[in-house]
C-alpha cells in the first residue's frame, strides 16, 4: 500500500531519475533503519579512528564503472547509485578452463585482462557476430536470457538476448546497442579527470565460487595500458576480495602499484544496515552486501550525474 501511494505522489515529477530518487527516500525512510545505518557508521568511525576507507585514491569521482568478475559487481554500483549508465562489461564473466575443477593450478579465467584491452582498444571487434555463440540459456533465472560466449575471447554475455526471441533476430538491435555502450564509455572516461574501475572477487551471490584474485602482474599491466591510452586521467582500480579469515570491520588495503588497490575483507559477513540509503539493484533483490564493500562505495560519490 506504501508503495503505490508514493507512486501516485510522484508521478508528476517529470524526470525519471528525479522522480525514482524521491520514490526511493519516500518508500524506504524508516526511523528504526536510520538509526540503525547511523550506528554502523559511528561504529566504523570509532574502528578507524574517523578516517574514511575510500576504495581508491580519492571520495570523489567523474566515473565509476565495473568490469566484472560477473554481475554481482555492476548491481553493487547500483545499489549505491554510483551507476550512471550500462556498459558492455555490466552483466558478462568468463567462461571455466575445461580442467579447471580438476588440475588444481588452473584458476578460473576471470577475463579481465581481456576486458582491460577491450577498453584500450576502443572496443574495436570486441561483438563480432562470427564470434558470438549460444551457450545456454537462462530458463530459471528471472530475465530468461540466452547466455551467449565470445568463442574468441570466451567473455561470457547473459543478460542480452531475450530467450523469448531468437539470437538472430535480435542481433542487429542488441549488437548496435553494444556498440554504443562502448563508445559511450570511452566518450566519458576522455571527458573524465578521476575514473574509478571496479572489481569484484566472490561477492553476493558469488561468494561459494572459487575464483582466484587477479595477479599483481595483471594489475600491473592493466594500469600501463589505461595510462597509455588515457593520459589525462586519473584512473583507479579496485578489487574487493574475499579472505574468509577476516572478522567484523576488519580488512587489508594493499596498494598493487600507484592507482591500483586491493581490499580484502569477508564477504560472507553481510550487512543489512545500509538498506537505509541503497537503492534495490533490480525490483525484487535481495542480496546483501558484504560489510567492508558497502562501507567502502558508501564513501565515495559522483562529482557528476550523466
Amino acid at each position: 500500500m506504501k508503495k503505490a501511494i508514493v507512486r501516485l505522489l510522484v508521478c508528476f515529477i517529470p524526470v525519471r531519475r528525479v522522480r525514482r530518487a524521491v520514490r526511493h527516500k519516500l518508500v524506504n525512510y524508516r526511523p528504526r533503519v536510520q538509526k540503525r545505518y547511523k550506528n554502523i557508521k559511528a561504529q566504523w568511525q570509532t574502528k578507524m579512528g574517523g578516517k574514511k576507507l575510500l576504495p581508491g585514491r580519492f571520495d570523489e569521482y567523474d566515473l565509476v564503472f565495473a568490469i566484472g568478475g560477473a554481475c554481482p559487481m555492476t548491481q553493487e554500483l547500483v545499489m549505491h547509485k554510483l551507476r550512471t549508465f550500462s556498459n558492455p562489461f555490466d552483466w558478462t564473466d568468463s567462461v571455466a578452463p575445461t580442467n579447471w575443477f580438476t588440475d588444481a593450478d588452473v584458476w578460473r579465467d576471470t577475463r579481465f585482462l581481456v576486458k582491460i584491452r577491450a577498453i584500450c582498444n576502443d572496443f574495436v571487434d570486441f561483438f563480432n557476430q562470427e564470434d558470438i555463440k549460444a551457450v545456454s540459456a537462462d530458463v530459471e533465472g528471472v530475465l530468461s536470457h540466452h547466455i551467449v560466449c565470445n568463442m574468441r575471447t570466451q567473455i561470457r554475455f547473459m543478460h542480452l538476448f531475450p530467450v523469448n526471441k531468437s539470437i538472430e533476430s535480435t542481433w542487429d538491435e542488441i549488437s548496435l546497442k553494444t556498440i554504443q555502450r562502448g563508445n559511450r564509455l570511452i566518450k566519458e572516461i576522455n571527458s573524465s579527470q578521476r575514473v574509478l574501475i571496479c572489481w569484484g572477487h566472490r561477492i553476493m551471490y558469488h561468494k561459494e565460487r572459487l575464483d582466484a584474485p587477479v595477479s599483481d602482474s595483471d594489475i600491473k599491466t592493466a594500469v600501463g595500458l589505461l595510462c597509455k591510452r588515457f593520459p589525462h586521467t586519473n584512473i583507479d582500480l579496485v578489487f574487493f576480495e574475499h579472505d574468509g579469515t577476516k572478522q567484523d570491520f576488519e580488512y587489508d588495503k594493499i596498494t598493487v602499484c600507484d592507482g591500483a588497490y586491493r581490499i580484502k575483507s569477508n564477504h560472507y559477513i553481510e550487512t543489512n544496515e545500509y538498506a537505509a540509503v541503497l537503492e534495490p539493484a533490480r525490483s525484487g533483490d535481495t542480496e546483501q552486501e558484504s560489510l567492508v564493500v558497502a562501507e567502502a562505495l558508501d564513501n565515495i560519490k559522483l562529482s557528476k550525474w550523466l
